[in-house]
């Protein structure tokens, strides 16, 4: 993401509204791919979709998220 405006949608792709920590299983992984053609192209698809719907989308999302958060 060096280089890309820092409004970009695409940016949604790769953050998180709260610190995580994914604990994934190498064979739940390798299963989970063989159902996906090209799974190389997942993170382009990823950015091409958050492109798609646009910043406006995105931070109604996350402040959505957020406030569902803070009322618990």
């Amino acid at each position: 993401f060096a280089g890309e405006p820092a409004d970009d949608p695409a940016n949604f792709t790769n953050r998180a509204p709260y610190p995580l920590l994914h604990i994934l299983r190498e064979g739940s992984v390798e299963k989970a791919l063989q159902h996906y053609q090209e799974p190389e192209s997942i993170p382009e698809r990823n950015i091409e979709f958050a492109r798609s719907k646009g910043n406006d989308f995105w931070l109604a999302a996350l402040a959505q998220l957020k406030s569902s958060h803070d009322t618990k």
